[in-house]
């Protein structure tokens, strides 16, 4: 090939792009060969070099070597390639097979598809990597065959660096692997790398995306046997401290609530010895809520430990100065006198049964109650209709 006759045509090509057969294809070709016809890849042959015809057709930096101006990627439609220039510009088009390129340029084309150039990209941001893939862990051995000891896990996202490949007498292949402290191997059915892995990057997946891929920061890695023991044992122990809170949590709310036991006040006493007990029932439902959520214990005798429905408002009634019996049924025998649901008001005892009287609550006013419900929700507010009223017990006046 002459000289003169690349530089009349302008053949120089730095990146451009051929797709054959109706899909995208990605090539990158070295020339390394010098050009028939008297050109030659060094500037000290003819007058005028390979290296400065590069330059006089398109501009280059002063410091472009001639291998990295002979870079060639392609890059376009079927059976056509679009020649760039170094800054990506468009400069010339041209029919263009693969063969004749090959033979044109005097290299070999090696052909790539888009997610194999994506890989090369990945590669060398962050090396030769693959994630996990298993459901929740890939064991890591010491050697590659299964019975070989256990040396560490990667579980789900974890990334590792395939440092190299192996194919065991199964026929099984195996990753030797390097990830945090681990180094061994594990199977490569667990592992996505590659094309597959470029192929499966998906901005709304949580490990398998380019931005988990290439931020180092992120990555999950493999762990040591004595490095999950030690997460384990630091795990429940985060646990057993989280209960231990809960529960000083839980006392200090029930002793709490038990200071608060002498609650109706001197002015509230008054009021309700002068007819009016609208203060004092207020105070009997505020001190009422501060067990709201406590245990419902069968036969129980406190409020703080737990108790049940006519415990619950014989306790009430019995820290504010009043005694009622401990049965419902007694309770609504004897304490108070009957009124109807529209004449109740914050403090009175609702009775519940079908023919008799087997729960009961105390009325919280705007239609609520609240009760010792049962063993499943203990103290609980509900509305007072929730369930067959038999009657209602106003004790205070």
């Amino acid at each position: 090939m002459k000289f003169d006759w690349m530089k009349r045509n302008k053949a120089i090509v730095l990146k451009a792009g051929l797709v054959m057969g109706g899909f995208a294809l990605f090539f990158g070709v070295v020339i390394s060969t010098a050009l028939k016809g008297g050109a030659v890849v060094n500037n000290e042959t003819n007058s005028e070099s390979y290296s400065d015809a590069l330059k006089s057709e398109i501009p280059l930096a002063e410091e472009t070597t001639v291998e990295e101006a002979t870079e060639v990627a392609f890059e376009t439609q079927v059976g056509a390639a679009t020649y760039f220039d170094g800054e990506g510009v468009l400069y010339r088009q041209r029919k263009v097979e693969v063969t004749e390129a090959e033979k044109l340029y005097g290299a070999n084309i090696e052909v790539l598809s888009a997610n194999q150039r994506k890989w090369r990209e990945v590669k060398d941001e962050v090396g030769n990597v693959a994630v996990t893939t298993a459901g929740n862990y890939v064991n890591i051995r010491e050697d590659a065959e299964a019975g070989a000891e256990l040396i560490g896990k990667a579980y789900t996202g974890a990334v590792v660096s395939v440092v190299g490949e192996v194919t065991d007498d199964e026929g099984a292949v195996w990753y030797q692997i390097s990830s945090g402290d681990v180094e061994g191997y594990a199977s490569a059915a667990y592992f996505l790398t590659g094309e597959s892995l470029v192929e499966e990057l998906s901005d709304e997946e949580e490990y398998f995306n380019e931005e988990y891929l290439t931020n180092k920061e992120d990555w999950k890695l493999a762990i040591t046997l004595e490095e999950e023991e030690r997460l384990r044992k630091e795990e429940l122990e985060k646990l057993r401290k989280q209960q231990q809170q809960d529960r000083e949590t839980i006392e200090k709310n029930r002793k709490k609530a038990v200071d608060k036991s002498n609650v109706a006040t001197e002015e509230a006493k008054e009021a309700a010895r002068n007819g009016d007990t609208s203060l004092l029932r207020s105070q009997m439902i505020d001190y009422a809520m501060q067990f709201l959520g406590n245990r419902y214990i069968n036969g129980g005798q406190s409020l703080v430990d737990g108790t049940d429905c006519s415990g619950f408002t014989c306790f009430i009634y019995r820290d504010f100065g009043y005694s009622i019996d401990r049965t419902p049924a007694a309770q609504y025998q004897n304490a108070g006198r009957s009124i109807s649901l529209e004449e109740a008001r914050p403090g009175d005892i609702v009775c519940y049964g079908k023919s008799s009287v087997t729960h009961v609550a105390l009325y919280m006013g705007n239609g609520k109650i609240i009760h010792s419900a049962n063993s499943r929700k203990g103290v609980v507010i509900y509305d007072v209709g929730y369930d067959n009223i038999i009657g209602i017990k106003s004790v205070m006046d």
